[in-house]
């Protein structure tokens, strides 16, 4: 963690290892109250295509997350960025609704998917924030 911490302080989020990452996301969604309230009833996988890495997906069934290499046929939603850019969304670095909005973020599937899970990662680095402080 105090690795990964240093790494966003000093503004290296290239060189993250993006399964620690996950892992810290994972366990900030499986841990809080906040984060399970707002995806309880909602079940869906999303498939990221990483232009610089492997795929990854997350899936959210039963108010809990987890997360996988490759690809999906199951998935609900698909964005399509940059490993850099899928991190500084958890980080609250770019506004995922911004990005859509602008043209700077490819997106299939339900919209309202999406928002849900923009509302889920800004409650995530909220947990996230106190964790690094």
């Amino acid at each position: 963690m105090n690795e990964l911490k240093k790494l966003i302080k000093d503004g290296y989020l290239n060189k993250i290892n993006l399964v620690d990452f996950l892992k810290v996301i994972v366990k900030i969604a499986n841990t809080y109250i906040d984060v399970q309230e707002e995806v309880k009833d909602w079940d869906c996988i999303i498939q990221v295509h990483l232009l610089d890495h492997e795929p990854i997906w997350i899936k959210i069934a039963n108010a809990k997350f987890s997360f996988g290499f490759g690809s999906t046929s199951e998935t609900k939603l698909t964005l399509t960025m940059a490993k850099e850019k899928f991190i500084k969304i958890f980080l609250r670095l770019i506004d995922m609704k911004q990005d859509y909005l602008k043209g700077e973020l490819n997106v299939k599937g339900n919209l309202e998917d999406l928002a849900r899970f923009g509302q889920a990662t800004e409650i995530i680095f909220e947990e996230l924030e106190e964790i690094l402080k």
